[in-house]
């Protein structure tokens, strides 16, 4: 129930962190955003908002364009058919959500929003 050793021996070096090392987190965390909103947005049957200071992104399942919708159901079959682990949106009392994080090598973003779309074509209404 005590502080942690290890952060009050390393408190001293985070607080002097260099003002580079945020600004370049930073950009990489909006890089990974323009990546996912744009590739979002181009999928059928998910809408989204760009973030603006999360390391995620709330997806909405889009009734119009997919059959499923159910978020919990949508990410147990988004995992076992494209090994894309996403939380649903019921976690976060976001029922008919999914949830993504962006805190990823823009590469694997790149890989991301190839097995979202290739997940989403096969299930959009036809």
């Amino acid at each position: 129930m005590g502080p942690s050793s290890v952060v009050q021996a390393s408190l001293s070096a985070i607080l002097n962190t260099p003002d580079e090392w945020y600004q370049s987190v930073n950009a990489c965390v909006k890089v990974n955003a323009d990546i996912m909103f744009s590739a979002v947005s181009k999928i059928k049957g998910l809408r989204c908002q760009k973030p603006q200071g999360a390391l995620y992104m709330l997806v909405k399942l889009d009734p119009e364009f997919l059959a499923e919708t159910d978020d919990i159901a949508f990410c147990k079959a988004l995992q076992l058919e494209q090994n894309l682990f996403l939380l649903p949106g019921s976690c976060f009392d976001a029922p008919g959500y999914i949830r993504l994080v962006i805190a990823s090598p823009a590469d694997v973003m790149d890989e991301v929003a190839v097995r979202l779309a290739d997940f989403c074509a096969a299930r959009v209404d036809a």
